[in-house]
């Protein structure tokens, strides 16, 4: 008996990145189910409608000394899938890592959907980039960031349960970025909330901050 052939490896979602390797891909692909009753309770008879998919895609660069673009619209289609979400996470000790999520409907499908640039770049593929952009002065680095990059979205059914339209809403940025020290100012403008900091300080260790930022976005009327 021969060996069997399995897919081995990470495809298919957003598909290839440049500048990005493929680290992992999750479909999961789902469907409502409506039944009706008989006389005594059973169920008599079931419809499957209104399928869709979600995907969520993991990406690593192998890039240092340079830097991979990160997708420059959240809202997009993307290889025929709506993106809403993009998660970038940084490090001083590791290459950058994103995530990408959104989904795709089996009826009426998302073609063209509002879409907002959100002006965010790596500095390296290697290392932090801070994405609160803080002023680090003589006592301080950043060690760690993180942002998140997404939208709302509302989908409507049509008179037979399958997908009919869909709407992207509410788009905005999270960041946290964590330092060695206290910065000299933990944001590049007022464009950002600091919703939170949280400083930590032990006796075998040196003070800490992260710094949390919250920063809206505007899709345009269509």
């Amino acid at each position: 008996m021969a060996e069997a052939t399995i897919n081995f490896g990470a495809s298919g979602g957003f598909g290839d990145i440049v500048g990005w390797n493929h680290i992992d891909n999750s479909s999961p692909n789902s469907k409502d189910r409506a039944t009706a009753s008989d006389e005594i309770g059973n169920e008599a008879a079931s419809n499957m409608h209104n399928e869709r998919t979600e995907y969520s895609d993991s990406y690593e660069t192998p890039l240092a000394g340079s830097a991979p673009n990160i997708p420059t619209e959240i809202g997009d289609i993307i290889n025929s899938i709506l993106l809403t979400r993009i998660r970038v996470e940084t490090d001083g000790t590791s290459y950058a890592k994103m995530t990408l999520e959104g989904h795709q409907h089996a009826d009426n499908p998302h073609t063209s959907e509002k879409t907002v640039a959100h002006g965010i770049t790596l500095d390296d593929g290697f290392g932090v980039t801070d994405f609160l952009g803080g002023t680090a002065g003589a006592n301080a680095s950043c060690v760690r960031s993180d942002i998140t990059i997404e939208c709302e979205h509302l989908d409507e059914t049509d008179g037979d349960g399958d997908h009919l339209v869909g709407e992207n809403y509410n788009p905005r940025m999270t960041a946290n970025s964590e330092w060695v020290g206290i910065p000299t100012e933990p944001n590049a403008d007022s464009s950002w909330d600091i919703q939170s900091s949280s400083p930590t300080r032990g006796n075998t260790a040196y003070e800490r901050v992260t710094y949390t930022g919250v920063k809206a976005l505007e899709f345009s009327l269509s």
